[in-house]
């Protein structure tokens, strides 16, 4: 997947249709791949499906001014299961 394909399905998860928030949106999936990265000890994997809905779950739990808790439990659940797929492989 490329930035631009990341960057249309985490607007379209958004229900995002307008180009006004894309800096927005860019900056969140670049702190959520980092956050991955950082939680689970890998590099991010453009190609890797559960790291995708991660960063796309993120962007949800934290895009607008309303914090969401639910997508945040989402989120953290995805990072445990990125995190011990990770050692599951090593």
């Amino acid at each position: 997947m490329t930035q631009e394909e990341l960057l249309a399905l985490t607007k379209k998860s958004l229900r995002v249709t307008s180009t006004a928030f894309d800096s927005e949106i860019e900056q969140l999936i670049d702190a959520g791949k980092k956050d991955i990265e950082q939680a689970a000890g890998i590099t991010f994997d453009m190609s890797d499906s559960v790291q995708i809905q991660a960063v796309v779950v993120y962007c949800k739990a934290n895009f607008g001014m309303n914090a969401k808790e639910k997508d945040y439990q989402l989120y953290q659940q995805r990072l445990q299961c990125i995190g011990l797929r990770n050692r599951s492989n090593t």
